[in-house]
């Protein structure tokens, strides 16, 4: 018996309250999806593996999750790319996904970037706050535009404002087919990079160590479960999109 079930069992946590959040991010974390997303979903399922049953998910503008983790006024981030400075706010877990960053290009242009130092040269529009990878929030010689929402990266792109626009493409995707007015001018390239997908657990909190510990290892069940693929499928998503760093076998 590993020590990880020792000390759930020594330590139950069944009735436990967890808060979670996280910012609006369809289709990751959605509140017109009965689940709040697949990211809600998955997270949630690797608790519920590891015995939590008492789990609320509040989605909120991302200054709100963020002041969360400052005041360690929630127990976990549901979905957060991995950056240096929120280290200092939040033990990250085994990553759960693979978002696929894309270039958001007027449909008109021949340009085919398949990685982001093809970007050079361009104006390019983004979130900001998003993180897409060192390569790319620590690149000088890239010619970035921050601005507001994924709305208004798509819009100018569409409107020829900028040469191209950075996300994660099931976002970039999720808005643009809902959108008909920009879906004719924009255009999706190949993946620039994966960005790990994480659980973020607030530090300091009590029992914090042991949440992240119990994460993992629910993660882990539900993957050899197959309830994780499960989950993706219904989302009409790729295994692909899975993380490999998984134990090949899992035992208790």
């Amino acid at each position: 018996m590993s020590l990880a079930l020792l000390l759930s069992l020594a330590f139950p946590v069944a009735g436990r309250e967890l808060l979670l959040v996280g910012p609006p991010w369809p289709p990751y974390l959605d509140d017109t999806d009965s689940h709040k997303g697949f990211a809600t979903e998955i997270v949630e399922a690797a608790l519920k593996a590891s015995g939590y049953d008492n789990i609320t998910v509040r989605l909120q503008p991302w200054r709100r999750v963020m002041w969360n983790a400052r005041n360690q006024a929630a127990d976990g981030l549901v979905g957060i790319w991995h950056t240096k400075e929120r280290e200092a706010l939040v033990a990250f877990s085994q990553p759960y996904f693979l978002s696929p960053i894309v270039a958001l290009l007027p449909a008109g242009t021949d340009l085919a970037p398949r990685h982001v130092n093809d970007l050079a040269g361009l104006r390019i529009a983004y979130r900001e706050g998003a993180r897409f990878g060192a390569g790319f929030d620590q690149a000088d010689t890239l010619n970035k535009l921050p601005v507001g929402t994924i709305s208004n990266v798509v819009q100018m792109v569409a409107k020829g404002r900028v040469d191209a626009g950075i996300e994660d493409k099931l976002v970039a995707k999720a808005f643009v087919e809902a959108n008909p007015t920009v879906k004719s001018k924009v255009r999706l390239s190949a993946p620039l990079l994966m960005q790990p997908l994480y659980f973020g657990v607030v530090r300091g909190k009590p029992h914090s160590e042991e949440l992240l510990e119990h994460f993992n290892r629910g993660l882990n069940i539900i993957r050899l479960n197959g309830e994780y693929g499960q989950i993706l499928r219904a989302y009409g998503l790729s295994d692909a999109l899975a993380p490999s760093q998984v134990p090949e076998r899992y035992s208790e």
